[in-house]
């Protein structure tokens, strides 16, 4: 494009992932637009192509989101690394942005199996206080989870219990394994729950 405006209805319909920008167009400035450019499409990577490599230029491109700048006259092997460099970033930020909604995906998937479960999974902190609790603990303990999380779990067991759960933990902690172990909790009216 040899204008700001044509170069602003391009991008509408051009699927474009790289853009190169003189910082003279004609009688506008290239550095002014980036940001219409990025507005429209965001993810567009807009490289300076200049003649005038003043400091001030340069820095200006660079906040309004410019990724590179490059001085007249081209030379063909640094153009040429440079949007490989470009394509990179492209390529890099959309494999982030795939992995940031499949593991969206994936925490709604667990969130929902840990909050609609009917057994209770919990989570306790190095010092053994509760520091998550799953909603069925009300149906089954008659406590809300905010009663609990915070609390030390001995407080929802008898005296010897807590010991022996408090040293079974301890050995977790330091890296034992453990298999096949249960322990049951004291519901809100003093019930054994296992």
């Amino acid at each position: 494009s040899h204008s700001a405006s044509q170069a602003q209805k391009s991008i509408e319909t051009f699927p474009a992932d790289v853009a190169l920008l003189d910082i003279r167009l004609g009688n506008d400035n290239g550095i002014s637009l980036i940001n219409g450019l990025k507005c429209r499409k965001p993810d567009l990577v807009c490289i300076l192509v200049t003649a005038y490599a003043e400091l001030d230029s340069v820095v200006g491109a660079i906040h309004e989101g410019a990724y590179d700048y490059l001085r007249k006259p081209l030379n063909a092997l640094i153009l040429f690394a440079t949007l490989a460099r470009s394509f990179d970033q492209l390529r890099n930020e959309r494999e982030k942005r795939q992995s940031q909604i499949a593991l969206a995906k994936s925490e709604a998937r667990y969130r929902e199996l840990v909050e609609t479960a009917q057994d209770v999974i919990f989570r306790c902190g190095s010092d053994l206080c509760v520091t998550f609790i799953n909603p069925v603990c009300e149906e089954l303990f008659g406590y809300q989870p905010c009663e609990i999380i915070g609390k030390p779990f001995s407080v929802f067991q008898d005296a010897p219990i807590a010991v022996k759960d408090r040293h079974v933990f301890e050995q977790v902690l330091h890296g034992e394994s453990l298999h096949g172990y249960e322990t049951f909790l004291l519901s809100k009216d003093q019930q054994r729950v296992y």
